[in-house]
């Protein structure tokens, strides 16, 4: 039997192994990485589109009964002409020359107790609903999470302009 020289045989060198091994390890560490890195980026696009989507519906549901306000029924604004707590009356419709309105609405911010939200950057925030009143009584949550301070509303001319801040919850 003959036996051939060792640099004949057939096979690797533990050389060519481990920098095969050390090539393969940094292609799975370059793959796991883009792959945490599109997962993190899916998951920041779907939270930026759920709070644009809440802030759609806040700002549709304060400005449903907003929208139909008799001008001349406008109350709670301060001098500068906002409010934290409007009043008004809806326009239900007109008889002749008579305006048809409902009842006195009310916007209001009622907090939750003792709830807060950390936001980095801007720290603990105390954050409630925003319920709609009739006639001076709680009827509706008509939007959640909203931040203390942060709802106003703003006439301007014979516009009502809305200003809210929600957290994501």
């Amino acid at each position: 039997m003959r036996v051939r020289p060792a640099a004949a045989q057939s096979g690797f060198t533990l050389i060519e192994i481990m920098i095969t091994v050390a090539v393969a390890t940094l292609a799975l560490v370059a793959g796991l990485e883009t792959f945490a890195t599109a997962d993190r980026l899916a998951t920041d696009s779907r939270l930026h589109l759920r709070a644009a989507a809440e802030y759609r519906n806040a700002h549709a549901a304060l400005g449903a009964p907003l929208k139909s306000a008799d001008i001349d029924t406008l109350a709670g604004f301060d001098a500068t002409g906002i409010a934290t707590e409007p009043r008004f009356r809806q326009v239900l419709g007109l008889d002749g020359e008579d305006v048809d309105l409902g009842p006195e609405l009310g916007l209001a911010f009622r907090g939750y107790s003792g709830v807060s939200h950390d936001v980095p950057g801007m720290g603990a925030l105390e954050v409630g609903d925003i319920v709609l009143h009739i006639d001076g009584e709680p009827d509706e949550v008509l939007v959640r999470n909203a931040v203390r301070g942060s709802f106003q509303v703003r006439q301007e001319g014979r516009a009502l302009v809305l200003r809210l801040a929600t957290v994501y919850g």
